[in-house]
């Protein structure tokens, strides 16, 4: 998380990274309908009829439009002057995302006008493209927003805390009331994954030095950038059976909860080829060992060393050991560098993070 983000808004700085990157997106999006705007066969639209005329015309606006206001908006996050409070920011936010019906409907238009065009128009197609994108970027700004609104500093602003939170009440109150709040408290999956996938992405860039490391070198780094993001992380703990079935076992990573109670364990290890005794070795041991406590999620970090990544991708996605391994296009790893994946092992799903930890200026490996 490279950004600096306003004092007054640290409480929620995971969900202003994340409407930053966003902010990024549409800023992207923009661009490009000038792009396509600019292309030949756009000015094609002006020798049509007037009713298709009007509904190109519409969609370059509305896409235009819509996409500069949502990047100004993300720009000027981090500005008192902008927004005073996360309140106003709330309230604009949600002004401005209302459009997603106006954009769907005026895609729906459009897409029905191209398909009846005798030759297809790149640059609408292109548009289409790109409006389906701002749509699909716009639902997951309403569920940042929706996280936003149940966070402390929003109900603060707003008078919404519980009253017991707002005079002081003896401690063991306040426990009793929060007690089946936090038994019932469910583990933030889809955090962890998109967490892990951030500190993957930035570790590539010490790809020259993780190239040389060991397994448990490179499991200190992940373990120190978890435990930076507020995770209750141990590493080496012991659990799980061994491979004797006797002796408890060495689990790589393993995240609690408030607890003590664990919630997911994280296998990792390094693969240079395809090596199904490597690969079944690691996997077996988590999903049929190591995770004791039922956790409906895992993750297996898979430290790539090899120059042909792309190619033992395609390989490791393929391999006859995992349950239903689907190739996730995950919006945090749109880098050529980390690849996502999932399988399933019973009732349990495993991530699988493949990082390209190759090294061209480790020029004593061949492969």
């Amino acid at each position: 998380m490279d950004i600096k983000i306003r004092t007054d808004f640290q409480s929620i700085k995971e969900e202003v990274f994340r409407l930053n990157e966003y902010g990024k997106i549409f800023h992207s999006i923009g661009n490009n309908y000038t792009n396509f705007k600019n292309q030949e066969d756009f000015f094609q639209i002006y020798s049509l009829d007037e009713i298709v005329k009007n509904i190109f015309d519409k969609l370059y606006n509305s896409g235009a439009d819509c996409s500069f206001a949502i990047y100004h908006i993300l720009e000027n996050i981090n500005y008192f002057d902008f927004y005073p409070t996360l309140t106003d920011l709330v309230n604009e936010l949600e002004e401005k995302i209302s459009c997603i019906s106006k954009l769907e409907i005026i895609l729906s238009e459009s897409e029905e006008a191209h398909n009846k065009l005798d030759t297809p128009l790149y640059s609408i197609q292109e548009m289409n493209r790109l409006h389906e994108k701002q749509i699909d970027y716009l639902s997951k700004i309403e569920d940042v927003i929706l996280k936003i609104r149940k966070s402390h500093l929003y109900k603060e602003e707003n008078n919404l805390l519980q009253w017991y939170q707002k005079i002081s009440l003896p401690s063991f109150i306040v426990r009793i009331i929060n007690l089946d709040k936090d038994i019932n408290h469910e583990f933030d999956y889809l955090k962890l994954k998109s967490d892990l996938i951030e500190i993957a992405l930035v570790e590539t860039k010490n790809r020259n030095a993780i190239f040389k490391e060991s397994e448990d070198e490179t499991n200190d780094r992940f373990r120190n950038a978890i435990h930076y993001k507020n995770y209750n992380i141990t590493d080496q703990s012991r659990g799980g059976e061994s491979s004797s079935g006797i002796n408890a076992g060495e689990r790589d990573l393993v995240i609690r909860n408030e607890r003590g109670v664990d919630e997911s364990v994280i296998e990792a290890f390094i693969l240079k080829s395809l090596d199904s005794t490597v690969i079944n070795k690691h996997y077996e041991k988590l999903v049929k060992r190591y995770d004791t406590s039922g956790n409906r999620v895992n993750f297996v970090l898979v430290y790539s060393k090899t120059k042909n990544f792309d190619e033992l991708w395609e390989k490791y996605i393929e391999f006859d050991g995992f349950n239903n391994f689907v190739d996730t296009q995950d919006e945090y790893s749109q880098k050529d560098n980390v690849r996502v994946g999932v399988s399933e092992y019973k009732k349990m799903k495993v991530y699988h993070l493949f990082i390209n930890f190759y090294s061209y200026d480790n020029l004593t490996t061949t492969n």
